[in-house]
């Protein structure tokens, strides 16, 4: 599945980067090693995500969330 952003609106490069991944279904471990950082970076990516989404980090299924609000808020989409 090919991801494609619209809006980057504040998000920075390697935000964006970790978002299209999480969209496409990686675990924090696949998407470390496609972005070149640590799992624990990636989980501080996902964080400032969060936050610029304006969703609680230990909210239930916070990620699926994350993934929903970019597609509503037209921040990403499928490539046609």
């Amino acid at each position: 599945m090919n991801i494609e952003v619209i809006d980057r609106r504040d998000f920075t490069d390697k935000e964006v980067r970790v978002l299209s991944l999480l969209a496409t279904g990686y675990k924090t471990d696949v998407i470390a090693k496609h972005v070149h950082v640590s799992p624990k970076m990636v989980e501080n990516h996902l964080s400032n995500i969060y936050a610029k989404l304006d969703i609680q980090q230990n909210e239930l299924h916070a990620r699926v969330r994350a993934v929903s609000e970019a597609w509503a808020n037209n921040i990403i989409r499928l490539k046609a």
